[in-house]
């Protein structure tokens, strides 16, 4: 009778151990879930708004102090774009820029992810600074679309872009899934 006493004992506690431990790796999945999403979901707000800044300190000479929310000190004291001041002799009245995501995931445990994007300048409403008579306007800079991996690393448990490589100038578009009506107003 003794041996039955041991034997239910032994099963209740490893029938209460599997409970437990199905329990600890339900909520660690759970976890795992709710910290990808949170990471993914700050890279890519970070990246947007990023991207927007940047385009418009480089497009109307905007503060680069605005700009260390969301980039590395290394990376705006190496970015040739912010320091080229292509656009000086234009007062850009409008432009439409985007930033179009093909691959992002960040896993909870990465101190470093990578993004590919594709950043363009779809439009740009900019008229020549005036400069005298008799000097010709010069022509606006071109701002090739490009196919790039933007580089974030974690600092403090905030994410900031660290480095922007580009991988292709000019790719060659995917058509739309549905046709593109806006397409269709140009023509008429």
């Amino acid at each position: 009778m003794g041996r039955n006493k041991y034997r239910v004992a032994r099963r209740s506690i490893w029938y209460v151990l599997r409970i437990l431990l199905t329990l600890v790796a339900l909520i660690t999945l759970i976890l795992g879930v709710f910290v990808t999403g949170l990471y993914t979901s700050n890279v890519y707000i970070i990246l947007q708004d990023g991207m927007a800044k940047r385009a418009d300190c480089i497009l109307c000479e905007g503060s680069l102090w605005e700009l260390s929310e969301y980039f590395t000190d290394d990376f705006l004291l190496t970015d040739e774009a912010l320091t080229k001041h292509a656009y000086a002799d234009f007062t850009v009245s409008s432009y439409d820029y985007r930033v179009e995501v093909s691959k992002l995931l960040v896993l909870p445990w990465e101190k470093e992810a990578t993004v590919r994007v594709v950043q363009k300048l779809a439009s740009i409403a900019a008229t020549p600074n005036e400069k005298g008579e008799n000097i010709l306007p010069p022509a606006l800079p071109e701002w090739p679309t490009t196919r790039c991996d933007v580089q974030f690393v974690r600092k403090n448990g905030r994410w900031y872009i660290n480095s922007l490589t580009v991988l292709e100038t000019n790719p060659q578009e995917s058509p739309l899934p549905t046709p593109d009506l806006s397409l269709a107003a140009n023509n008429e």
